[in-house]
């Protein structure tokens, strides 16, 4: 199992990875991402880290 950073919206996840090999700044950059891409606000978007 690892651990993983997720990126959820409205209880659908959108975006996923894994810890290992992450850079700092690297969710930040996502969130950013999936804003411009998706339209979707950064503060309506769920990060957790989970186990998979």
């Amino acid at each position: 199992m690892e651990l993983w950073i997720t990126f959820s919206y409205e209880g659908k996840e959108l975006v996923a990875y894994t810890v290992k090999g992450t850079h700092a700044g690297e969710a930040a950059a996502t969130l950013k991402s999936i804003e411009v891409e998706r339209g979707i606000p950064e503060d309506q978007i769920l990060v957790s880290a989970v186990m998979r």
